[in-house]
């Protein structure tokens, strides 16, 4: 009983220590702007719930909606298709005994180890290159490389916990190696 009510009280200050910055937004959100350029801590004399007025009114957020469903679906459609054509890849095919996969494999590896913040500065470049700056092009590009790696390693595992006896009774019944993938492979790793 003991163990369980310290238990309750470091969770119960977690939960109030993760709280703080959303309290600290929601009090600045209904200063005047006048006390928070002056760095005073204090409550505001008078609430200003103008200010979320005034954010609606000059945020976009039709606009934002919209884009964040674009770049949703179209790196997670890309992420899918090359994820699960890589993870096939690397899982199944043998070339040169074994030494192409593990090559692939830890590639794809190392891609996950390279810090996000050493990858700014090249993307830019990329993006001011291929002169996708200022469009989505932008935003999904990057994300589809910096997760096409994560995506493909989950599904590597998955598959390999397929059994070969499913796969080679598949194929001694006509399947190919498309219809492997997506008729036998894809719906027993679907979950």
């Amino acid at each position: 009983l003991a163990k369980k009510s310290v238990y309750e009280v470091i969770l119960v200050i977690s939960i109030i220590i993760m709280l703080i910055p959303f309290i600290g937004i929601l009090y600045l959100s209904i200063k005047p702007n006048a006390e928070i350029l002056a760095g005073d801590l204090s409550i505001p004399a008078a609430a200003e719930w103008g200010n979320y007025l005034k954010a609606f009114e000059t945020i976009d957020f039709g606009t934002m909606i919209k884009n964040t469903m674009i770049i949703a679906l179209v790196t997670l459609t890309a992420e899918f298709v090359l994820g699960i054509m890589g993870s096939f890849a690397i899982s199944r095919f043998k070339i040169g005994k074994g030494k192409l996969q593990r090559f692939f494999y830890t590639y794809f590896i190392v891609g996950l180890i390279i810090p996000v913040f050493l990858l700014i500065y090249p993307i830019y470049k990329m993006n001011f290159m291929l002169g996708t700056l200022d469009t989505l092009w932008a935003v999904i590009l990057p994300y589809i490389g910096w997760s096409a790696p994560m995506v493909t390693m989950l599904l590597v595992s998955a598959l390999n916990t397929i059994p070969a006896s499913l796969e080679e009774a598949a194929v001694i019944d006509g399947c190919g190696t498309f219809k492997l993938l997506i008729r036998i492979d894809i719906p027993v790793i679907r979950s």
